[in-house]
Order: C-alpha cells, then structure tokens, then sequence
C-alpha cells in the first residue's frame, strides 16, 4: 500500500489516470483480504462484515482527503506523512473496533 501511494502521488501527471484505475484495483483487493479478517472476528449482533468495511473506507478516504496535500515529489516528506497517516488510521481503527464508551 505504502509503495502504491508514493507511486501514485510522485508520478508524472499524464500517468495519472491509469494509476488511479489501478490503485482502485489493489484497493478492491486489499479490502476483500480485511473482509476475510473481519468475518472471522466476533462481531456484534447487528453488525455485518459490510457495515465494518463501509466504516473502514470512509476513514481511509477522510484521511487520504486530509493529507493529501501534504504529499510532495520529496521521498522524505512521504515517509514522514505515511507514519502520520498510519498512526491516526490506526487509532481510529481502534476506536472503531473497541467504542468509545469505556464501560467501568
């Protein structure tokens, strides 16, 4: 994943298209294998594999959205923002997976 972003985002601009169709494909890919993980957890009544994903890519799109702009032809910049995005991307997972009502 790491490596098709800097790709996608350090390329030249009349590569664009094709890379966008094919980050839309490994994308496809990569959240039928989260699917996979997801419906072998233990997930609440009312709570479907589907409902997981759909949550899962929303905050992969708001957090794509909100660095975006942060991503430069520097290889450098790239590492640092990609630690920033995996970080929060991470946490939000959490919050996701475990609430947010701590319930002592």
């Amino acid at each position: 994943y790491k490596l098709m972003l800097n790709g996608f985002y350090n390329s030249p601009k009349e590569l664009k298209d094709e890379l966008q169709k094919r980050y839309y494909e490994l994308s496809k890919i990569g959240m039928g294998i989260i699917a996979d993980i997801i419906s072998k957890l233990p997930l609440k009544k009312g709570v479907s594999v589907d409902n997981v994903i759909t949550v899962i890519s929303g905050i992969q799109n708001i957090l794509e959205n909100k660095y975006l702009f942060y991503f430069t032809d520097d290889a450098a910049s790239f590492e640092s923002v990609y630690s920033m995005v995996t970080d929060e991307f991470m946490k939000l997972l959490n919050i996701v997976m475990y609430g947010i009502i701590d319930e002592k």
